[in-house]
């Protein structure tokens, strides 16, 4: 067995949401009605959507390029199991803290932020 950490990661669109609640509303009404969660790394709550595709599994298994259509976030300094919206929305929140890319892309957005 061996270890092959991600070279690269392309992100096409990303947006900052005014508070955790504002996207666990989005990543909702853009589920619509499948099951959906939002990862948390960094003080950082994201959902993100790869690109999927031959040419897409293609560059991830050859290159080792991971790629994102859209990454949204808004910052969540501490970790919750879930986020609740006050019209009743609950969305899990999957710690990745320990996940090197999800830590590389919660630094990303939050330089973003800085910007």
């Amino acid at each position: 067995m061996r270890y092959e950490p991600i070279k690269e990661i392309v992100v096409r669109d990303w947006a900052r949401l005014t508070s955790p609640e504002d996207l666990a509303r989005m990543v909702a009404v853009a589920a619509a009605g499948h099951a959906v969660s939002v990862s948390w790394a960094e003080g950082v709550a994201f959902a993100a959507y790869p690109l999927s595709g031959e040419r897409f599994s293609k560059a991830l298994i050859e290159e080792a390029k991971l790629y994102y259509a859209a990454i949204y976030f808004a910052l969540m300094p501490n970790f919750h199991p879930v986020i609740e919206t006050k019209d009743g929305i609950r969305v899990p929140v999957v710690n990745l803290s320990s996940s090197l890319v999800a830590k590389k892309i919660a630094t990303w957005l939050k330089d973003r932020e800085t910007r």
